[in-house]
């Protein structure tokens, strides 16, 4: 099991996304969750990006919406 720490930065973005999208907010726990378990779960829809972001990778929350990592 890993452990999440998450900056302020991301708290706070966090919790004006959630503000806005409050219907997704089980869903983000959920995912957060599973990160923290299991990195490499399929039903994180891990995938690597590209460009700027080419060494961070994505989990999907929805297909709309999507966590950098």
């Amino acid at each position: 099991m890993y452990r999440l720490v998450a900056s302020k930065k991301f708290d706070k973005n966090l919790k004006k996304f959630l503000k806005k999208h409050p219907e997704l907010s089980s869903a983000v726990k959920e995912k957060l969750k599973t990160l923290e378990h299991n990195p490499k779960d399929p039903k994180l829809e891990t995938h690597k990006l590209s460009g700027v972001l080419k060494d961070r990778f994505g989990i999907s929350i929805t297909h709309e919406y999507r966590l950098i990592v």
